[in-house]
């Protein structure tokens, strides 16, 4: 049987490393929502082949996902052949994990000793289309020796049934183009409307958003280890997590509109808990941040700085970035604290009151939890925004964030009982102790002795 190369552009590769303790019957759908997070619009429109590898001793995953339409394609133009990538030759190879990363003209294959994964990257389509005379000469000696049971897609139907559909297909494309050629003709005249573009809506406040994956998290027994937001670079949003599922949380967070998963790293197990990172971004096709301005002075400032002085301790500095000589080079307000975790929730929310008040946004923020002193080291870069495209966000509860890092409210035991001694209003004697005395306004006082039995008596006088 001949074998067929699949070119980079037709195809794509994802490696998946396989937790330990994971049974078959979990694999399938851990498999497919860890595609999902990987392969943007996986779908059923996506045919995908999965192959089991043992590599450095770990398992792992290597999933091959193509079209339907372009597999259906591979196969009736090169019908009984066996197709293989650049991937499925390598990483079969003995020294697949010895081997430096190679590079080919449109992508990188290789083992990270580094990482200690395996690494299949498409490359930019500015590359060379063609692999190098020698790569080429490499890839045709390893399809020649690679068995035909390490080949990619190697099930699929007859030929002829697949050329049915394939060839309706074309009819129904071709009536359309004659159908839209007619009513353009007729039509050439009528003015049509295009529907409005709808705005892209604001994102949610930073602190809003920690505190919606939070309470997330607390929910299904997670931790957070570290957070890291950052409306600057791509991904927005970087969460360290232990305890939770990871296949859990990714679906519970594609619930909120506005975000979503874009990655997941391996996922390390540590007593039986899992940890892992989740790469999250903004749905850019509905929500936008908000258009930074010009700091107006140092008004801006001194709020903050009265909020540090109250609240927190300063780690670091307040940086104020030149704001009268050269607002446009650095627009921010860069602060780094430590906060009791105890008054946390109270501190967001003073802060948050600021940005209200004086048109700021939190551009960067980072939070994590010192547990030996039960503090919060976080710090966040403020930027300013134009007042009116200020969002009507809905009220949220901040109180799951504290808990969510591992914060731990001390128990505070009831009060012991007070012991109440009767007071007895009796003549002193000589042998009572004087204990005190109580002036009153209209120059009136009440003195208060002991007797021998130890009870107090009073006299006023």
């Amino acid at each position: 049987m001949k074998k067929i190369l699949i070119p980079r552009k037709d195809h794509e590769v994802y490696f998946i490393s396989l937790p330990e303790t994971m049974n078959k019957e979990q694999r399938q759908s851990y498999i497919t929502e860890q595609l999902h997070i990987l392969h943007p619009g996986f779908s059923s429109s996506a045919l995908t082949d999965i192959q089991e590898l043992t590599i450095d001793t770990k398992a792992w995953i290597m999933a091959t996902v193509m079209e339907q339409n372009t597999i259906t394609e591979y196969r009736i133009l090169h019908p009984h052949k066996a197709f293989f990538t650049h991937t499925s030759l390598l990483v079969r190879q003995p020294d697949f994990i010895n081997q430096p990363i190679h590079t080919f003209s449109s992508e990188r294959i290789g083992f990270d000793n580094d990482t200690k994964r395996p690494v299949s990257q498409p490359l930019p389509k500015s590359k060379a289309e063609n692999d190098s005379p020698e790569d080429q000469e490499m890839l045709s000696m390893l399809l020649k020796k690679t068995p035909l049971r390490y080949g990619v897609f190697k099930k699929h139907r007859s030929p002829l049934l697949l050329i049915i559909p394939l060839v309706l297909m074309m009819l129904i494309l071709g009536i359309i183009y004659i159908s839209q050629n007619i009513t353009t003709e007729i039509n050439s005249n009528v003015v049509t409307e295009t529907a409005p573009v709808k705005p892209l809506q604001l994102i949610p406040p930073p602190v809003s958003i920690l505190a919606d994956i939070s309470r997330l998290i607390l929910e299904h027994g997670g931790m957070i280890q570290q957070w890291e937001y950052n409306e600057v670079t791509l991904p927005a949003i970087k969460v360290h997590i232990e305890g939770s599922d990871a296949g859990l949380i990714s679906g519970k967070i594609r619930e909120l509109d506005y975000l979503f998963v874009s990655s997941v790293s391996d996922i390390q197990y540590n007593q039986n808990s899992p940890q892992y990172s989740l790469s999250l971004s903004f749905n850019s096709e509905k929500y936008r941040p908000p258009v930074s301005t010009a700091f107006n002075g140092m008004d801006a400032v001194f709020p903050i700085l009265h909020l540090v002085r109250e609240t927190c301790s300063l780690t670091n500095t307040i940086i104020v970035s030149e704001l009268l000589s050269s607002q446009a080079q650095n627009n921010t307000i860069t602060i780094n604290l430590e906060s009791p975790a105890e008054g946390f929730v109270q501190t967001l929310e003073q802060l948050e009151q600021i940005l209200t008040e004086k048109a700021l946004w939190i551009q960067q923020m980072h939070v994590g939890m010192n547990p030996a002193k039960d503090t919060f080291l976080w710090s966040c870069s403020l930027i300013p925004y134009r007042p009116e495209e200020h969002g009507d966000f809905m009220p949220y509860d901040k109180h799951a964030i504290p808990s969510s890092f591992g914060y731990k409210p001390p128990i505070i035991p009831p009060p012991a009982p007070r012991q109440f001694i009767p007071v007895i209003s009796a003549e002193p004697s000589d042998a009572h102790k004087k204990i005190g005395t109580i002036y009153e306004g209209d120059k009136s006082k009440t003195i208060f002795y002991r007797n021998n039995e130890g009870k107090i008596i009073m006299q006023e006088e």
